[in-house]
């Protein structure tokens, strides 16, 4: 097996190694592919123990993802997408059971985690989230009609 140089893999053990800058690099492209790309994968981005290897990699890593500044931005197709997918997986995390301060928290340190979002950005996630919500007991109110 032709591996880069930082990760190997014992098939005996079934063991896959992550090790050095080569293989934290991997390991982060790997990890971030799946918490973000599209569309987002709810068991991966709401994931607090996945989010905490995020940030423990990035962490340690001689080069961490980038920071975007509030200026720089997120694309609010993305920070919509991102409150969509918390409104629709949010259960499984208990989202909905937390306090408007840890709803916060948790966009912050899950769901963008090792990304940072502006207070701006995360009401719009927040908005959002709302915004979804709204539609989908709509939609509910809406099948329940008689014709």
């Amino acid at each position: 097996m032709n591996l880069i140089s930082g990760v190997d893999f014992d098939p005996e053990s079934k063991t896959a190694t992550f090790s050095g800058d080569g293989g934290l690099m991997l390991l982060m492209h790997l990890l971030l592919k799946a918490k973000f790309g599209e569309p987002f994968h709810g068991d991966i981005f709401l994931n607090p123990w996945v989010n905490a290897l995020v940030r423990g990699v990035d962490s340690v890593s001689d080069k961490p993802q980038p920071v975007r500044a509030a200026a720089a931005g997120w694309a609010l197709e993305f920070l919509h997408a991102m409150g969509r997918e918390i409104a629709l997986q949010g259960e499984r995390a208990g989202f909905w059971a937390m306090t408007a301060d840890e709803r916060k928290a948790f966009i912050r340190d899950v769901a963008a985690a090792p990304h940072r979002l502006s207070d701006a950005e995360v009401e719009t996630v927040l908005d959002s989230i709302d915004s979804t919500v709204w539609n989908a007991d709509r939609l509910v109110r809406a099948s329940r009609q008689e014709p």
